[in-house]
Order: C-alpha cells, then structure tokens, then sequence
C-alpha cells in the first residue's frame, strides 16, 4: 500500500525532473482545435494527452488513453488501492499582446 511518506520522498526525489517535465507539458499549445477522428478536441490537446503520458511511463506508472479524450496515470499495483491523478490539459487561447507584464516559467523568463 502506498503512503503519504512514499508520496512525499518521490517528490522530493524527483523535483527538478517534475518542474523540466511540467515545462515540457506547458510548451504544447493545447488550445481546442477541429475535431477528427482520434483527435476529438484537436491535435493540441491530443498531443498534450501524448506528451503527459510519455512522461507518466518514464516515471513508471500504468497509463492509458480513453476514447481519445482522457489519460490516467495509475500509481500502485493492486487495481484495489491506488493513487490516480485527475486533471485537463486543454486551455483556452492566451493573447501575447494583451500581456500586461512578463512572466516566468519554470526558470525562464518569457517577455511579450
């Protein structure tokens, strides 16, 4: 059974490789585009889908893509007890020129 310990020291292992992996989830401009088969909501939210799970697998978790829609990344062996993590990954459009200041991301900063 998984732990809050076990939870805490993965993340304190693994900090810098989730902030480099959050970047790289970021990047995808995941804005909802046309609908076609096996992209139902675009081809960025489809690659964001692709992007979270590639990274999930690298950490060692179960994954998976439902009807093209939705992935899960699944923590623990037992179907039973598990930990699952639930989110979206499409965003709606972001205007550079209407930025009002810069910002900064994971370590970079990015100007308008």
């Amino acid at each position: 059974m998984i732990t809050e310990k076990d939870i805490t020291t993965a993340i304190n292992e693994h900090r810098q490789e989730f902030l480099e992996d959050l970047a790289k989830i970021i990047e995808v401009q995941s804005v909802r585009g046309n609908a076609e088969p096996q992209v139902p909501f675009g081809n960025g939210p489809r690659q964001a889908l692709d992007v979270v799970v590639d990274i999930a697998k690298g950490y060692g978790f179960k994954t998976g893509i439902v009807n093209d829609a939705v992935a899960y990344a699944q923590w623990g062996e037992d179907d039973q007890h598990y930990i699952g993590v639930v989110g979206h990954l499409d965003v709606v459009a972001a205007y550079w020129s209407r930025w009002a200041s810069r910002c900064c991301c994971c370590g970079r900063w990015m100007d308008r």
